[in-house]
């Protein structure tokens, strides 16, 4: 797994409480963001809620 220390750093400092990443197949998004949740002690949320639900 890809250590992005730079990148998670950079992203932990946005003031916004949702990150969106886009990108091809493969690229690392959802490692990414796992390696942002835990750095800043949170969880991911890989899809929206029911909104009927």
């Amino acid at each position: 797994m890809w250590q992005r220390p730079a990148l998670i750093h950079y992203l932990s400092t946005l003031s916004s409480p949702i990150v969106a990443l886009m990108g091809v197949a493969g690229m690392g998004k959802s490692v990414v963001l796992q390696q942002l949740a835990e750095f800043c002690h949170s969880v991911v949320s890989e899809q929206l809620p029911d909104p009927q639900a």
